[in-house]
């Protein structure tokens, strides 16, 4: 979705730091690895924010018509585990939009609005809140929450959030996490990996 600057109300820029700790086994790195997934002629919402985050690094990266090869070098894994830390946090957001899905009052009263987070310029996680999307509304009358006068009167406002399209844009960034573990795991087997956004 792409929704106008001026339509958001910005919450919060979250500058992170990530943990992961390595552990020293007998095991050899790869060179480098190839990537099908981030090279589809369509790809997917991970796929496209991976290679533009990776590219936003200034990452080089081989691109093949069916597929990306990836070189082990400092500089692609840390791209690679700040990616994978963004996609926590990405991950999170959704995760929260989902449990939020029917609350038709939140502390301002109001519905609770889908949040998006979204990379700015320098690859800090920007998280708005959706202004233009249009509440849900549904017509139950003896809801609590039901409009009590006007033309709308009797219907409730649910967020506007589409559990569908949340449920598929987080099934998608988990698979994108699963493939970056993937991936840490060949460039440097000892490294363990920690589910943590602090």
């Amino acid at each position: 979705m792409i929704f106008g600057n001026k339509s958001f109300f910005i919450l919060l820029i979250l500058p992170f730091n990530f943990s992961c700790y390595g552990i020293r086994i007998n095991s050899t790195p790869v060179k480098s690895v190839k990537i099908i997934d981030w090279n589809h002629k369509d790809p997917d919402t991970a796929g496209k924010f991976a290679l533009n985050y990776l590219s936003l690094k200034k990452i080089n990266f081989v691109n093949h018509d069916t597929h990306i090869v990836l070189n082990n070098n400092s500089e692609t894994i840390s791209a690679l585990i700040s990616l994978r830390q963004i996609m926590l946090l990405y991950i999170n957001v959704i995760s929260e939009n989902i449990q939020n899905a029917d609350q038709t009052r939140s502390m301002n009263s109001q519905p609770y609005k889908k949040r998006i987070p979204t990379l700015n310029k320098s690859g800090e996680v920007i998280i708005k809140q959706d202004n233009i999307t249009p509440f849900r509304l549904f017509y139950d009358p003896t809801h609590p929450d039901a409009i009590r006068s006007g033309p709308k009167r009797g219907y409730v406002q649910y967020p506007n959030i589409h559990i569908v399209s949340e449920i598929t844009e987080l099934t998608e960034y988990q698979r994108l996490l699963n493939q970056i573990d993937r991936i840490l795991s060949k460039f440097d087997p000892d490294i363990i990996l920690i589910d943590n956004i602090e």
